[in-house]
């Protein structure tokens, strides 16, 4: 990162289903990536990123797979997007550290202030069950479920209303019951949104009393 304030987006174009993991070989610190875009992963390395310590300032390599076995050509880009004057406060953290605590069953308004803007949630389960996550609102969102360890457990796009995500995960029984939700905005797409959560018990499904 230079001294213009903005954010980085790597992302692949082609017909190959791509997975791209960002890798900082100091810290060891990875985010990975899958269907942001067409069946092409996006990552996106933002100010927010450095200045609150999920990355350190330096080299950074891009590790392109094929999803599920995929072989075929891609096209790599890496593109920076200076930040345009864009600016204030915003209104979730974009770390887990900085994370809205919502509870299962709650809804939280949310705007996704800029492209690279993500804001983050933390749900904690008391119990295995399935966990569901959904935005409402008219902007094109995407939603990612995240486990204690940093991975993406669910992700998607368009599954909800309008071009909303939704996402339906269930959650085991044992330690980890904590999940983020990352919400983001399907390519450049900016906007408002509300977020909402629910839970269901793994013994109300089974209809155990």
């Amino acid at each position: 990162m230079d001294e213009t304030e903005g954010f980085v987006e790597v992302y692949t174009t082609g017909s190959t289903d791509t997975y791209g993991k960002l890798h900082d070989c100091e810290s060891g610190w990875t985010t990975a990536n899958n269907d942001g875009r067409d069946h092409n992963f996006i990552l996106y390395l933002t100010e927010d990123d450095l200045t609150e310590g999920n990355f350190n300032s330096g080299i950074y390599y891009v590790c392109v797979e094929g999803y599920g076995g995929a072989t075929g050509d891609y096209i790599i880009h890496a593109e920076f997007h200076p930040k345009d004057g864009v600016g204030g406060d915003d209104d979730h953290g974009g770390t887990y550290n900085t994370a809205t605590t919502l509870a299962p069953g709650g809804e939280q308004s949310g705007t996704i202030e800029e492209p690279g803007d993500h804001d983050v949630f933390k749900i904690d389960a008391t119990e295995a069950g399935t966990v569901i996550a959904y935005t409402t609102g008219s902007m094109d969102t995407v939603g990612q479920l995240r486990n204690l360890f940093d991975i993406v457990t669910a992700q998607d796009d368009d599954t909800g209303e309008g071009r909303n995500f939704r996402i339906s995960y269930y959650v085991a029984p044992g330690p980890g019951l904590t999940y983020f939700v990352v919400v983001s905005g399907f390519e450049f797409s900016t906007g408002d949104y509300t977020l909402h959560t629910e839970f269901e018990p793994l013994t109300a499904a089974k209809g155990i009393p």
